[in-house]
This record gives structure tokens, sequence and C-alpha cells, in this order.
């Protein structure tokens, strides 16, 4: 993973690599059924079949068609004062539960304004700073571009029974083998805490 930029604030035009993607049925497979036999009956056989749809790459003349693409990247860290709203009010309402309590077990009603107050502060104060402590960054990671072919079909067979009678849940499963065609970038913006 790449790291553009970091800061408060991210205003940032970026050119990356990228690919596009489409579903695409690479092959059909069985229904799932229920038999009173282990003994799977030929594929060929079985008349219900759903498709196996995957996402496959764009390509051209056999490669992947990677683009460059620029892409303007905007972003601004979380505010202190937001922080410090947000967590006046959590604390507040901590504060004022404990508080509440102790004033039901002690009968003084000044513990329950006391230990709101005291949320407050602290909440709103722990709030501000865990902001101020954040700022956001820009990242490139990469992931693989990938095509995958339907070899086969794989099958389970469990024993089971199914509206009260014994038998055979026989599962079927597309077997896919990847071809890898290197990588594309993708960038994000992430929110991180200062160094």
């Amino acid at each position: 993973m790449r790291i553009i930029t970091t800061g408060k604030k991210i205003d940032h035009t970026l050119n990356f690599r990228t690919v596009r993607f489409q579903r695409q049925e690479v092959g059909r497979i069985p229904n799932d059924i229920f038999l009173p036999t282990d003994q799977t009956p030929p594929l060929e056989s079985l008349k219900h079949v759903r498709p196996v749809i995957v996402d496959q790459p764009e390509m051209r003349d056999g490669a992947p068609n990677i683009r460059e693409v620029t892409q303007r990247f905007q972003a601004s860290a979380p505010s202190p004062v937001l922080g410090g709203v947000i967590g006046a009010a959590v604390g507040g309402v901590a504060g004022a539960v404990l508080g509440g309590l102790a004033s039901a077990l002690t009968g003084q009603g000044a513990f329950l304004l006391g230990a709101g107050a005291l949320g407050v502060a602290a909440g709103g104060f722990l709030g501000a700073q865990n902001a101020a402590s954040k700022e956001v960054q820009l990242v490139v990671g990469e992931r693989p571009v990938r095509s995958q072919e339907m070899t086969g079909v794989d099958t389970r067979v469990t024993r089971g029974s199914l509206k009260g009678k014994p038998g055979y849940f026989h599962s079927f499963s597309a077997h896919l083998e990847s071809t890898h065609h290197g990588n594309y970038d993708v960038p994000r913006v992430q929110t991180v805490r200062k160094n």
C-alpha cells in the first residue's frame, strides 16, 4: 500500500490504473438435490441447473484492458468541535446514568447533577482530543486481475433428513481455475491517528 498524501484536509488529483469487471456466465451446475441414496446420478442426467456467474476482467487481445484514470479526491479529518459536542453528549448521558444510580442508592440528588456535569466535561474533552489526533490519508493498494474458467463440478454428499425422511443431500459447486493477469490500483481515503 502506497501513501500518497496525509493531512487534516486532502484535495489531490491522482492518476491510477484500473480495469473494468463484468458479470459473466462461465458454466452451469445442477441444483442441489435430496436423494434416498448416497450415489450421485450422472450430472448430465440432472435437468434442473443454475448458472455460474463470476466477475471477469474486461479483456483486449488476451490481456486485461487496464486503463489510466484521473480522479480528484477530497476529504477532511473529523472536526475537534464536533468531536467535543458528541463526546459531551455521550459523557453527559453516561454521567447522568451513574449519578442517577448513586442518587437512588444514597438519596442525595447532588450525585445526579455532579456526575452529569462531570460526564459532559470529560466526554467533551476526550471527544475533542480524539478528533484532534486524527488526519486523513489517501492511499493506493493493489488487487489482482484474475480471469476465471469453470473446469468441472465438485460434488459433496452429506447424510440428513428432509421432511422426516432420511437420505442424502447432494450439493454441487463449480470448480474454477484462475489465471493471474497482473494488478490494478485501488485508491481510498482513510482516517488515521497522527504520529
